[in-house]
């Protein structure tokens, strides 16, 4: 679709004006002439050569647009003087108009004709921005699918750009209500109803298609389109910015427990609020309360002293609710954690606190646990509770370290895990937002310690709100009552951070 020129929208009178405020700005090639999170207002257009509209958030880094010569860019800002959004790079030979915030404002108020004419101009703008969008959404989708050979591929390669397409529009009208009037009811009802049905879309791809390198390549099309949208929230971010290779990730979770809206503008507010409201997190927090209760009911009977084992928790809050069931006890209580920053956050949160149980914390890899490697210098211990154990790993190397664990708990001694169950929002996180959690079912998750060898097991939840799981190596065995000999509590201080070394014994 041809672009029209902004100043072609205006009279001779209008351009001239409008010419007379603007200032003419040279850049070099790579030269960056806005910054995210910079300040907007400043509204500029294209004279010569093209930009680049850039979203350093996600790896690799996504171009969202190219914007040529008569193209306006940052129209928006100038409209409720909200922050850049994306970093804007020149290409080559690149000259810009830039007219200030400011003089624009002034111009508009000392001439009613011309503002009238300017608003209108801009509202057509605006409007022709979002049909081409949602053209190039349609355009792009068949240069990346059309080539497939089986009718398969093209059904699927059709469903995806339908997703896209209606997503796209949707969120793009809804952005442009909201910028408008930031408490509109209407436009919040109006993107709740898009997501909803870009999740259900999703699921339908996620259905529909076999061959799991379509699915990728669907997914993706969809992806990039709406991205630009979702990572206004603070979820979509946190879950989108992570580093190679890592999955979850405990901000990402602190964040999700939290269930505190955070986001870009009224958008990035509204569509966090609906991801935290999405089953899946809710089925989150809800098992983590579970768990607490489930850990305060197993250590009820057991008054003496006690050695508990947790394996990344990677919340600090769920810690700490550990914790407090467990201050006033003498014993260990050790931390494993797969991310350093996460046994900071924790240190951080302990360090106020004074107790008699002697605190360790350890750095070292879940995975490891499938291999023994990383339990080869623990004591044996009473309660073990491993709460990302069976999210991430698959069932055989879950039965692995379970079977490790098994050998760590002492006699009476009880494991506590908890397991994510099947969800109708799946696809958004897995595909969507980049992390796949391994869903399981109560049926699928007695196989697994069955074959681990535990002989005691009670599970607490359902498949929506996902499961804790307790066991034991004694069927039904309550945990030994034990008698501590009566001495003077002493009040340990916090000890520093401990990194693990496999083949060195932790002090």
């Amino acid at each position: 679709m041809a672009h029209t020129d902004f100043l072609q929208r205006l009279s001779p009178e209008g351009r001239q004006l409008l010419e007379q405020i603007g200032d003419s700005i040279g850049l070099e090639p790579g030269q960056m002439l806005m910054k995210r999170g910079d300040p907007g207002g400043d509204v500029f257009r294209v004279e010569r050569g093209q930009l680049e509209v850039i979203d350093n958030r996600s790896r690799p880094e996504v171009v969202l647009d190219l914007v040529g010569p008569g193209e306006l860019l940052g129209e928006l800002a100038f409209l409720d003087g909200s922050p850049r959004s994306a970093d804007v790079v020149a290409g080559h030979g690149c000259v810009v108009t830039r007219w200030p915030r400011s003089s624009l404002n002034r111009l508009l108020d000392t001439h009613p004709s011309f503002a009238a004419e300017f608003w209108k101009s801009m509202a057509s703008e605006i409007s022709d921005r979002l049909r081409e969008i949602n053209a190039s959404a349609v355009v792009g989708a068949f240069g990346r699918f059309g080539r497939a050979d089986a009718s398969a591929a093209d059904n699927i390669g059709a469903l995806a750009r339908s997703i896209a397409r209606e997503a796209m529009d949707g969120l793009a009208s809804v952005d442009l209500a909201l910028r408008r009037n930031p408490s509109s009811v209407e436009a919040q009802k109006d993107l709740v109803a898009c997501l909803d049905a870009l999740s259900e879309g999703l699921g339908r791809l996620s259905a529909d298609c076999r061959d799991r390198a379509e699915l990728v390549n669907a997914v993706r099309h969809v992806s990039q389109s709406v991205n630009p949208y979702l990572l206004q929230s603070t979820t979509a971010e946190l879950c989108l910015s992570r580093p190679e290779g890592l999955v979850g990730g405990s901000r990402v979770m602190e964040h999700l427990l939290a269930a505190e809206p955070m986001g870009e503008g009224s958008l990035g507010h509204a569509v966090d609020t609906w991801l935290l409201d999405l089953p899946f997190p809710r089925g989150i927090r809800i098992r983590n309360h579970r768990l607490v209760q489930v850990v305060k009911k197993t250590i009820q009977g057991h008054p003496g002293s006690l050695r508990v084992l947790l394996l990344n928790t990677g919340v600090a809050g769920v810690a700490m609710e550990i914790y407090r069931l467990l201050e006033d006890r003498e014993g260990d209580l050790t931390f494993v954690e797969a991310e350093r920053p996460a046994i900071e956050r924790l240190g951080l949160a302990l360090e106020r606190w004074q107790s008699p149980l002697h605190i360790r914390y350890v750095h070292d890899r879940l995975v490891d646990l499938s291999g023994g490697r990383a339990l080869r210098h623990f004591k044996e211990q009473d309660l073990v509770i491993a709460l990302s154990l069976l999210d991430y790993l698959p069932s055989q190397v879950a039965i692995a370290a379970l079977r490790n664990l098994g050998l760590l708990i002492s006699k009476n001694g009880r494991l506590l895990a908890v397991a994510a169950g099947p969800t109708p929002d799946a696809p958004t996180w897995e595909h969507l937002l980049g992390w796949p959690f391994i869903r399981r079912s109560a049926d699928s998750l007695k196989a697994i310690f069955s074959s681990a060898g535990y002989r005691f097991l009670k599970l607490y939840g359902d498949g929506a709100s996902g499961f804790v799981i307790l066991a034991g190596n004694m069927a039904a065995a309550p945990m030994q009552k034990t008698r501590s000999p009566k001495k003077k509590s002493v009040i340990r201080k916090l000890p520093t951070l401990v990194p693990y070394h496999p083949r060195r014994k932790n002090p």
